[in-house]
């Protein structure tokens, strides 16, 4: 994912290079380009400061967020200069192809995926349930997962340690002990 994200910066960066050249050199000129881009700018980050309700986060994703809707603000005004009926789908693709975009997709999609059977995990080496394990609790951390999503993945993870428990015992109760457990009652 770390090269997928350098490539798109590279093209969005590249994009809008050409968006402020054209935009200055042919049509709206310097003047509308900076006015437009931090108008808008100011738009996105009062539209984030609208929906942040912890004051700690506020200042920051208002930055964030106008920041990203001044560069956006950019590609709108200067773009058609350069791509013209093409500025639309070279927006559109910008946006569909962003990390956060493809991340965003790959959780939606992870989320419909039926979890896997007792007999199933049975076949996965202890390398794959542990890296799953650790995908897991990853997808439980994020703060936008649904509850229905939320419920399958603890349900994934029950089974996860019942089969990591079931293959050796002795190593499953030694890790529990690492992790703090009391698993003297056992």
């Amino acid at each position: 994912m770390r090269l997928y994200r350098i490539v798109w910066d590279v093209a969005l960066v590249a994009t809008l290079v050409a968006a402020w050249v054209g935009g200055v050199v042919q049509e709206p000129g310097w003047g509308p380009m900076v006015a437009v881009s931090a108008l808008i700018g100011v738009m996105g980050g009062l539209f984030r400061f609208t929906w942040v309700e912890e004051a700690t986060l506020r200042s920051r994703t208002v930055l964030q967020h106008g920041a990203a809707f001044t560069l956006i603000g950019s590609l709108v005004v200067g773009l058609p200069a350069v791509a013209g009926a093409w500025t639309l789908v070279v927006v559109a693709l910008l946006g569909a192809l962003a990390p956060e975009s493809c991340s965003l997709a790959a959780r939606w999609v992870r989320a419909r995926r039926p979890l896997p059977r007792s007999g199933r995990l049975a076949r996965w080496t202890d390398a794959q349930l542990e890296q799953r394990w650790r995908t897991t609790a990853q997808e439980l951390r994020h703060p936008a997962a649904p509850v229905a999503r939320r419920v399958a993945l603890v349900e994934e993870r029950a089974h996860l340690l019942d089969e990591l428990e079931r293959r050796d015992p002795r190593r499953f109760q030694a890790q529990l002990a690492r992790a703090g457990w009391d698993v003297s009652e056992r």
